[in-house]
């Protein structure tokens, strides 16, 4: 909780999978340590008895309850035919943290793509008053942005941007954004950074959250108006 989300590519060379970006993510899938240290690093059993993923990707929630008003060209509302780009996205988001998993790669992209779904689902159903945002340069898609602003605590889900596009500040601006609007409604806002991703939990300290919970693999974060 990007990995701000971000900032993520795909099927390029490898050297951009070493560039970590901050972001943040509600977590819902396994991660690379899960992996290396359970069952000798074979593959979970329900994924391989492809129990994940059978049916068809649910839709993405319209958003009707949303308060977040960004700059006309900042994004548009994501649709079933972004789950291309999302799954690249996401691709780009777990390749680096997946490269010591024993696995030979085809079972990496494999199973990177029942992760997305896996996620997909869990993000739909959890958070269904949720804007589900593509971020763009022009008309260029260039990342996620995942935020519910239906409760008085607006909840950003997750925010993450193509290699290319990350380290160039934007997601610190969409976040400042956020809590700018966020504050004219007196709320607060709450995040979810991965414990590992210190350059992310720098980047949200600078922005003034603050650390309100922590678990094994995740520390939530909050900003409150002053």
């Amino acid at each position: 909780m990007s990995r701000v989300t971000g900032e993520r590519a795909v099927h390029t060379q490898h050297d951009r999978f070493k560039r970590r970006q901050p972001a943040t993510r509600e977590s819902a899938t396994l991660h690379r340590d899960q992996l290396l240290y359970s069952d000798g690093g074979r593959l979970p059993v329900l994924w391989m008895m492809g129990l994940l993923g059978v049916e068809p990707l649910p839709a993405f929630p319209a958003g009707a309850n949303s308060q977040l008003k960004l700059s006309h060209g900042a994004a548009r509302a994501a649709t079933y035919e972004d789950i291309v780009f999302l799954r690249r996205l996401y691709w780009s988001f777990r390749m680096d943290e997946m490269e010591p998993v024993p696995w030979p790669p085809e079972l990496k992209w494999a199973f990177i793509d029942q992760q997305f779904d896996l996620q997909h689902r869990h993000y739909v159903a959890r958070f269904s008053e949720a804007d589900f945002l593509i971020l763009l340069h022009g008309n260029e898609p260039i990342g996620r942005l995942y935020v519910d602003t239906a409760a008085e605590q607006w909840h950003v889900i997750d925010i993450g941007f193509l290699p290319q596009w990350r380290n160039l500040g934007k997601g610190q601006v969409m976040l400042k954004t956020i809590q700018r609007q966020a504050r004219a409604r007196s709320a607060s806002v709450m995040l979810h950074v991965e414990r590992r991703n210190v350059r992310a939990q720098a980047l949200y300290r600078r922005l003034h959250f603050r650390e309100t919970e922590a678990g094994d693999t995740h520390i939530q974060m909050q900003w409150t108006a002053s």
